[in-house]
C-alpha cells in the first residue's frame, strides 16, 4: 500500500481487493487530522449548529479551555473553521464551520458508511 498526499486529504493506493482493500480505500480519502477524536468532535458540533462560542463549543464537546483552543488552531489552519470576535468589546469568540469544513465532515461520514456497509454484508456472508 502506498500513501500520497494530494492537498489537504492523503489517497492510499490500494492494489489487492476485497472487502478490507475497500475499508482502507474508504480511510485513504480522509484527511487525517480529523483522526484526533476532539478535532472531529469540534467539527461534528459545529456542522449541527454551524456556529457557536468558545465555550458553548468547549462545554458541547466536554474539553477543557487549552484543549479546545490547539485543536480549533489546527483546523482553521486547514480552514475547516473560522474565528472570529463578537461584535461588542469583550465578547466571546465565535467559531463556525467552512464548506471545506462541511466537506471533510461529509466524506469522514462517507467513508464510516461505506466501512459500516462492507462490514455489514460480510457479517451477513458468514451467517
Amino acid at each position: 500500500m502506498e500513501t500520497k498526499q494530494r492537498g489537504n486529504v492523503f489517497q492510499c493506493d490500494v492494489r489487492s481487493s476485497g472487502p478490507q482493500s475497500e475499508q482502507l480505500r474508504a480511510l485513504g480519502k480522509l484527511d487525517p487530522i480529523l483522526f484526533s477524536r476532539s478535532r472531529l468532535l469540534i467539527l461534528a458540533y459545529l456542522g449541527a449548529v454551524s456556529e457557536a462560542t468558545f465555550t458553548e463549543l468547549r462545554t458541547g464537546i466536554g474539553a477543557t479551555d487549552g484543549n479546545v483552543f490547539v485543536h480549533l488552531n489546527k483546523l482553521c489552519e486547514r480552514r475547516y473553521v473560522l474565528k472570529r470576535q463578537g461584535r461588542r468589546p469583550g465578547k466571546e469568540t465565535i467559531i463556525c464551520i467552512t464548506p471545506d469544513g462541511r466537506k471533510a465532515l461529509h466524506r469522514f461520514r462517507m467513508a464510516l458508511t461505506q466501512i459500516d456497509g462492507s462490514t455489514e454484508s460480510e457479517s451477513k456472508k458468514d451467517e
